[in-house]
Order: structure tokens, then sequence, then C-alpha cells
């Protein structure tokens, strides 16, 4: 063990873990990260996330070294095509092929919380990045660019509303633009790649929180949720026509809902399909002002659609 592991560890010992603890904290981290990272720096993990200031008098300065140098990142790093469901802990280095704008939305907290993706490709496959809250400041810098390299550190992975995988940072995870020490083959090799986006990728349908979804557009291209029947009952308009109106409740992934409006054969049409508690897929829906509530809605047209995920 070299002395500035062996620092951590006294370090550790004095903050009263025993030394059963340690190896058994060392073991998960070494689960984590599949091997990729030394024992110095599954040390150092362990004892920031214990609250141990990192520069204490045993440590000598000389030794300090901060996680970043403790990994090798090539090594590390998995490939886009590689990245599957609930994955953790994911590094990956890639080229920004396309940004998509920040995002506000309001928490049932009452807090306002930002949301923002990008995609980035390597040599196997292009992946859709989300970023949160304060992870969001680094795409309002202006050397965030397309074209640009930038590695993933920290990530997870989930399915995203469009079926595809999407990679999450967190508060813990992290985004490094241009970073050093990268192979210069692979350096070259990302950088000539011909730009390339994911296939029928809808940011809005995935990773956009509804409500924030219904204050930007007008216009849905697509939006999956939960659907239940709120109402639906026959009327007659000012015009003297007999009609039917069909209310819906969609609730997507962040636990927000909105309504949607469906008129005549087309609501007919759908309480026959529709199953409550089931998923579904609407496209092509108009984002309206409700008229006497003030909230805003959803409403079928022409070009929109329903099919069961």
């Amino acid at each position: 063990m070299s002395s500035y592991s062996e620092d951590l560890h006294q370090a550790l010992i004095k903050e009263g873990m025993s030394e059963e603890e340690i190896e058994n904290a060392i073991k998960q981290k070494k689960r984590e990260f599949g091997g990729f990272m030394t024992v110095q720096g599954m040390l150092f993990l362990i004892a920031k996330e214990h609250g141990i200031p990192l520069r204490k008098s045993e440590i000598s300065s000389e030794n300090h070294i901060i996680i970043d140098e403790e990994i090798d990142y090539d090594e590390f790093t998995v490939q886009a095509k590689d990245v599957k469901e609930n994955m953790a802990n994911i590094v990956l280095l890639g080229k920004i092929s396309k940004i998509f704008r920040i995002n506000e939305f309001s928490r049932k907290d009452g807090s306002i919380g930002m949301v923002a993706s990008f995609i980035i490709q390597d040599a196997s496959a292009v992946v859709k990045i989300v970023v949160w809250d304060e992870q969001v400041k680094i795409l309002q810098s202006k050397y965030f660019q397309e074209g640009m390299l930038v590695r993933i550190i920290g990530g997870y992975s989930k399915m995203g509303r469009n079926g595809e995988i999407e990679i999450h940072i967190g508060r813990n995870g992290k985004l490094v633009l241009s970073p050093e020490n990268v192979n210069s083959r692979i350096k070259n090799q990302l950088e000539n790649l011909e730009t390339k986006l994911c296939g029928d990728i809808n940011p809005s349908a995935s990773s956009i929180p509804l409500s924030a979804l219904m204050n930007e557009n007008k216009f849905i291209s697509r939006l999956e949720g939960i659907v239940q029947v709120e109402e639906f009952k026959e009327l007659t308009l000012k015009s003297g026509e007999d009609t039917v109106l069909l209310k819906l409740i969609i609730t997507d992934s962040y636990d927000e809902s909105a309504r949607i409006i469906l008129w005549g054969v087309t609501a007919e049409n759908c309480l026959k399909e529709v199953k409550e508690g089931k998923a579904y897929i609407f496209n092509n829906l108009m984002v309206k002002d409700n008229t006497y509530t003030g909230e805003k809605e959803l409403t079928f047209t022409r070009k929109s659609s329903m099919a069961p995920v």
C-alpha cells in the first residue's frame, strides 16, 4: 500500500471505521467500478463519502491526488453500443453531435428544476445524455458546442420514454469538456466521425417533464404515459350538433399529469381501444389553454394518433 493510501486508511480508522468495514467498502467499490480503479482511488472515494477532509495535516500535500488521476479512463470507458439499462458509474467518451435546449420545470414542492439533453457519438453508436439542475450549467458555456469531445463520468442508464437507452448525469456525476490525456488515436477517430443522430430521437418525449413540455411548446410530436379515463359524455354544441367528448388523463415518468381532449368519432374509437392504467404513445398533440380554468390541455387533431406501448 502506498504512503498516500496508508494515510487515507488511517484517516478512515480515526473516523471510527473498523478494518472489516473498510475492507467491505473496498469490495463494494470494486463491484461498482468493475476493477478499473486502484485501491488508492477507492479509499479516496470512501473517505470522501464519509466526509473526511482530504487535505488533513496527516495527508501530505505532495501526495494529495484528486480522483480523476486515479482512474485510467481510456481503460474504464465503455462504448456507447455496450450501454445497457440500469448500469451505474458509466464512463463514456464521445463527440457532441446535437444539443437540445435547456428546460425549466416546477417540482411538486414548488422548487424550480432544470433539465437538458444532448447526443454524443463514439465509433460504435450514438446515445442521448440527460443532465439535471447544477449539471445543466456546463451546457450554458460558450465552449459547449457540437463537434466538441466530452467525457461522461459517473452516469447511470435508464430506458427513455421513446424506448432508447439514455445516460443520466445526477449530482454525483460529472461532465468534462475537451478532456485531457485522451489516447491520440481515439481522439482523432472521434473528431473525424461523421455526425449522426439517434434514429427518431425526440428529447421532448423522453427526458423533459410534461409541465415543461406544455409550457414551451404549442405542439407535441410524441408523448408517452399511463392513461386514465376522466370523463366520457354526450353533449349538444351551440350549433345544435350532437357529439361526444372524451377526457383522458396522461401521467408521465415524472408523475406529472395533463388532460387530453378528444371529440366525436375519434373519442368513441379511442374509448373502445384504451385500457385504463396502461401505457400509450400519443403523436401530434396540440397544446391549448382551457378557456374556463386557464390550465393547459392537450387536444387531438386530425394528425393525432394513439397506440399502446
